[in-house]
């Protein structure tokens, strides 16, 4: 079986066979000067392979974590306890129209953050001034910035009464709140 790979298909119960490609000498897995030895080697490549429109997490984006006041954070499981307790408010998952098709938690309404700005009278609707807005994203860092115009955006938009970004985003979810949430 050298130079080569062994593929089973589970549902159609069967094993394929697989002639590799000869190694190639600038490949930054196999050549003799590989760079790439573990999965967390390539973690920049399969983040940049998933495109613009997803929530990256490189250190810029953990200062921008701390951009707005800590106050204006929630944990998921702060969330959860508002969710749970059936008081009023407004969940704002601020992903692409795609990614939000993809998965999403019951009552969400989407906005993109491109679109925001655009969209603040409708969230103004929603809000009706007394429910509280909480923003969310895929790993909580395009919800910061979500929270960070909407905060500025109430001074001109009095209907939007509070607003709170949802710490960590859905990824963050997922592994407090609900392991069962399906991530991509």
């Amino acid at each position: 079986m050298k130079d080569r790979l062994l593929m089973y298909d589970s549902l159609r119960c069967s094993f394929m066979s697989i002639k590799k490609p000869p190694k190639s000498k600038k490949c930054p897995v196999c050549s003799d000067q590989a760079t790439i030895h573990s999965m967390s080697d390539s973690q920049h490549i399969t983040e940049g392979a998933r495109g613009p429109n997803v929530c990256p997490i490189p250190s810029p984006a953990r200062k921008m974590a701390t951009s707005i006041p800590r106050n204006l954070h929630v944990s998921c499981l702060e969330y959860n306890e508002v969710r749970t307790s059936g008081k009023e408010h407004v969940l704002l998952d601020v992903r692409t129209k795609r990614q939000f098709e993809i998965c999403s938690l019951p009552g969400a309404v989407n906005i993109p953050l491109e679109s925001l700005k655009d969209d603040l009278e409708t969230l103004e609707q929603l809000s009706d001034g007394s429910k509280p807005v909480y923003c969310l994203c895929r790993r909580g860092v395009f919800s910061v910035e979500a929270t960070r115009v909407l905060s500025e955006a109430m001074r001109d938009h009095p209907r939007i009464s509070s607003v709170q970004n949802i710490y960590g985003g859905l990824l963050a979810w997922s592994q407090e709140v609900d392991p069962l949430f399906p991530m991509y």
